[in-house]
This record gives C-alpha cells, structure tokens and sequence, in this order.
C-alpha cells in the first residue's frame, strides 16, 4: 500500500504559481511492496500527485521507474520541469484552468492518456509544442487547409476570437452573437442576444463565458451566461451592480480576468461618483461580491488591471495606485496604494505586472508650462512598485524626467524582462535597466541616438540579457557583456509603418519594408554576432508562431508561410492566394496548428475571418 504523507500544505492540485508543477513541501511514499505495483495501476495513482511529486515517486525503484516511464509520464515531466521558471510560468498561466485547451490536448494522438490529470497538462502541452516543432522543421513543404470562415460584415464591426480559434463574439446592429467551430470544421451560431438599454463590451474571450449588461426594475445587473458540457448557452446568474436606478448611471466599465474566474467591474454616474466591484466564484460555483470600493471621487476615470496570476487588482484614478488582493479564504481587501505625484489623470497611463507577480511598474506623461522659457516642457513620471512578504504593495522605484517638447516628442515606455528580473524603461531619449540584487533595483543607463516625431518601442524575448528599442527609423539591441555593462550590439533599419518582429527565443529578428523592398532577416548565431539571409519576399506584415519555427507573412493578397530547415536557415515553405482580396491580418493559435486570416474583398467593404490547419507535408 502506498501512503504518501507531508506536513501541512495545499492541495497538489494548484500548485503555487510562481513555482508551477511544484507542491509546497516534499513528499515521502511509505510502503515495503510499492515496487510491486503492476504498471496499470499506476496511471490512477499519478492522479492525486503533482509533476514533482510523480518525479519523487519515480525515485523509490528502478522498476516503479521503468513503469512510470513505460506509461509517458515521467519523461514528459522531466521535459517541462527543466525549462527555464520564466516558461515554465507563461506555459502554467496558458493552459490551467483552459478547458477547451485541455480537451484538444486530450484529443491529441501525441498525448500518453486521454484522460490525463489537470494538474499534468502544461507538461503533456510541451511534450504537443516539442512534437510539431519537429514536425514543422522535417517538413519541406506546409500546406494550409481552411477549416472555415466568417462574414463579420466590415472593419468596423466589434468581433472578438478566443485564443483557441473556436470560438468568436461579434457585436453589432444591436445583437450579440456567439459562432463557434466544433470538431467538424464548421461554424455554427450558437447563441444570440440583444444589448438591451446598456451595451458594454469587455474582453469577452470568447471561450465558456459570456457577460451581457440588463436592466431589471430599474436596476443594472450582469447576466452571466455559460455554455454547458452540451455546447448550451444559457444565463445561469444575475450580478447586480447597484441599488441606483439605471438613468443614475452614466456607464459601466467590466475587465474579466484571464481564468474567466473574476471579474472587475466599475459603476460611474454623471457627477463622476460610483463604486468598483470584484466579482469572483465561490465554492459551489456561484459568482459572489468579493470586494467594493463606494464613493470613490473621479471614478469614472479608472483603469483596471489584473495581475498574471489573478491573484491582484491594480486600479489607478486621479493620483493614486490602490491595490486590492486575494486572501487565503477567498476574500479581497485592500494592500497599498502609491502616490503618482502631482501629475493629473489622462487615459495615457500605463499598467503592467511583472510576470512573477511581484512587481508593478506605472508611467505617464503631461505637459508643464514654463514660465521663464515661455514655452511647454514634457515631465515623465515612472514609478515601481513591489510586494513585500507580507504581501503589502508600496513604492520601491521612481524616475523623474523632464525635457523641452520643442527638442522631443518621443513618448515614455517601459517593459519587464520575462523572467522578472530586468525593467527596461525608455524615457526622453534614454534607455533605463533596473536590475533585481538582493530586493532592490539598481539602475544603468544608456543614451539613446536622438529621432524625430519618435514612438519609443521595447521588445523582450525568453532571453532577459538583451532587449530591443523601437523607433521610426532605426531599432536597436541593446545586451549585456561578459563585463556585466550594458551597450548597443546591433541596429536595424525599419520604418514607423513597419516595426520589426522578434521570436520568442530572441534569435531571429525580420524587418520589414516599404512596398518595393525585400524583407530582410537576422538571425543570431552567437550571443553578440548578428547573420543578414539575403530572401527574395516582399511584405508588410509578420508574426511568429508560439514555438518560433514558422513565419507568417502578408503581402498583398497573399500569406506565406516561412519555416526553418534543420541547418537553422528560413526557407518558404507555403503560400495561400486571396484573389481580390487584400489580407488585413492573421494570428497564430497557442499549439501552433492553425492560424487566422483576415481578409476584405478590395471592391466591397466586407471583412472575411478564415481559419486555416497548419499541415506538414512529409
């Protein structure tokens, strides 16, 4: 019999966030015949064990190991627990809690078992990623294959896709409609609704959850609407927002978070008063209030943001930060707040997480007369803020820059580096690092070449020792030496129409052009040596796909398809024509097996949404 025990800890089931597949405190496995177990058996109890603990259990024998190994189980594991912390979060975030994802996973013949556990799934999705990407590299040829398509009636027309391409929410003429695509390839209309006398239209996602605004005896409330295990929508609750009576109200402004499990939401009246309310489920299911915050001066006038884990809530209004996280029992209270010094509200402020979750950065931008030089100066604030151990936000960082709008017109930006350690912050011509040592930022800073009528850009990749800066006119890589002193490596030529791309691995860069002028690609072979491949393509978009081994690009009416070769070189290896049409913009899925093309007929103003399967030829 096998018994494992371990002090006090959480369920194996949710692992901690910022170490996923990891459970709190080891875990021991008692018992003299736990060897011989026969090899059936073993499946059902990998259910009830984390990633890390299946690797523990993997430890006790020789043959329970073989066993485990004869099952799929301990290789795949292996596999996604030595990727760096930084994917091993991105991957975590994707797929738990995903159901659609988890059940294309589960009808994947790459995966050991369909009814694998939740908790293994971001490692059976590494194990589908590492599958294709070989597919993707053998291949030399890749044909697209349409699994259908979608009028959405013109540009203008709000429609939102779900990361899967599946599922699509589209708005107008005063219905919501929800189009989904099931495993037989085609779109179907499966629910439909009218705005009512409010309309509000947040991130929809497009996945299990739908939200739509009501009015009910004078009173606003949120219909939460779900699809069943039958593919069924119907609205399942009623949220109300307030005891005002709808011509109180002026809007109302809804962020729901990535899991779909919370959400936030902001009542704003005409004398600019109201409340902010934090929905989120409860154990039986049920959507509950979590937090409110009444009364609150200027409050149509905030912004939301959640942190990565959902676990936070960042709202700014007027001068301040305030944050509100989640407690152990469920609950949401108040756990800082910062002051944005002197400077007044705009919409232009900026919110972002790091990607652990500990860290905050917040900037924005106003203009300042000066009364002894009789003309505008631009003042940039960038603040950053950090969590203690105790789980209180609170300023930890601030740069302050002032600079004549007569000689600038650049705008302040800033960007965490994928494993939480790096801030790049490009603000009035110069480029700010901050380092993490020891719980506090340290500073280095370079002088940017200076540009006209500039919108600053920064772009990270997987690799945090090397960043590059955007301009209208020219980009660079800034990277780290052997020294530890930050400089520019390399620069490329781009143009405001066109930035340049970078892969996730931060290894190929692609420039594109004016029309008339060939793409050109760079590829990183050393840490400080860039590669020009001379290929004759001319296009104005490009995108990546998640795993780094194909390029989409459009050019005019076509979308081509790069791919690499097995000696690292990026070759063509498939194209689709649109005739009369003009490819307005594609979107890789997350596996990596389709993609979305958008596309309008030049003579007509109608815009096409296709979905096309990514098939390797052998």
């Amino acid at each position: 019999m096998i018994t494992p025990s371990r002090q006090s800890s959480p369920s194996a089931l949710t692992p901690e966030p910022g170490n996923p597949g990891e459970s709190g405190d080891p875990v021991c496995f008692h018992g003299r015949n736990i060897s011989q177990l026969p090899a059936e058996v073993l499946p059902a109890i990998t259910c009830y064990l984390s990633m890390r603990e299946v690797l523990v259990l993997g430890q006790v024998c020789r043959d329970l190991r073989s066993n485990l190994e004869v099952c799929g189980v301990i290789t795949d594991i292996w596999n996604y627990l030595s990727l760096p912390k930084t994917k091993k979060r991105f991957i975590h975030r994707l797929v738990t809690g995903n159901r659609l994802l988890i059940d294309l996973l589960r009808n994947n013949s790459v995966g050991y078992s369909k009814s694998f556990p939740i908790q293994h799934s971001p490692a059976i999705y590494i194990k589908c990623v590492s599958h294709c990407r070989e597919q993707m590299v053998r291949s030399s040829s890749i044909a697209l294959v349409s699994s259908g398509c979608i009028d959405v009636y013109g540009e203008k027309v709000p429609h939102d896709l779900n990361d899967l391409h599946n599922c699509l929410v589209r708005d107008g003429y005063g219905q919501r409609q929800v189009w989904t695509n099931r495993k037989d390839g085609f779109w179907r209309k499966e629910y439909m609704t009218d705005f009512g006398s409010v309309y509000c239209a947040p991130r929809q996602h497009g996945a299990d959850i739908l939200i739509n605004v009501g009015e009910d005896d004078g009173k606003i409330y949120l219909g939460i609407v779900e699809r069943n295990e039958s593919g069924v929508w119907d609205e399942t609750q009623k949220l109300y927002l307030s005891e005002t009576v709808l011509e109180n109200n002026c809007g109302i402004t809804m962020l729901l978070a990535e899991n779909q499990q919370l959400i936030a939401c902001m009542v704003s009246r005409f004398n600019f008063t109201g409340e902010i309310l934090i929905f989120g489920l409860d154990a039986d299911g049920r959507w509950q209030t979590k937090y409110r915050f009444e009364s609150c001066p200027d409050i149509g006038l905030v912004q939301f943001r959640f942190s990565h884990c959902c676990g936070h809530l960042a709202m700014f209004a007027r001068k301040l930060v305030l944050f509100v996280s989640e407690q152990s029992d469920g609950s949401w209270i108040k756990t800082g707040e910062i002051k944005c010094e002197d400077s007044p509200f705009n919409n232009k402020r900026k919110l972002k997480f790091s990607a652990d979750n500990h860290h905050l950065v917040t900037w924005n931008e106003k203009r300042r007369w000066q009364d002894g030089n009789w003309s505008f100066a631009k003042e940039s604030h960038v603040i950053v803020a950090g969590r203690d151990d105790q789980g209180h936000w609170s300023e930890v960082k601030k740069i302050k820059s002032t600079r004549d709008l007569a000689d600038l017109r650049s705008s302040a930006c800033a960007r965490f580096s994928a494993d939480s350690k790096r801030l790049f912050v490009c603000i009035n011509n110069e480029l700010t690092i901050l380092s993490l040592h020891e719980g506090k930022w340290v500073s280095s800073t370079s002088l940017l070449e200076p540009w006209e009528y500039s919108r600053c850009r920064i772009r990270t990749s997987v690799d945090s020792s090397f960043c590059m800066v955007i301009s209208d006119k020219i980009a660079w890589i800034y990277a780290i030496d052997a020294s530890g002193a930050w400089g520019k490596q390399h620069e490329f030529c781009c143009f405001p129409e066109y930035p340049p791309k970078i892969s996730s691995d931060g290894n190929t860069v692609i420039c594109l052009h004016n029309i008339g002028r060939q793409i050109d690609i760079w590829t990183r072979r050393y840490s400080d040596q860039w590669i020009k491949q001379e290929i004759a393509i001319f296009a104005t978009q490009a995108e990546f796909s998640p795993d780094g081994s194909l390029v989409a690009l459009a050019s005019a009416s076509n979308l081509i398809l790069l791919g690499l070769t097995e000696e690292g070189q990026w070759q063509e290896k498939g194209r689709q024509k649109f005739d009369y049409c003009r490819v307005n913009g594609f979107s890789f899925s997350p596996c990596g097996r389709s993609i979305r093309v958008d596309f309008e007929y030049v003579e007509e103003e109608v815009v096409i949404v296709s979905f096309w399967k990514i098939v390797p030829q052998e």
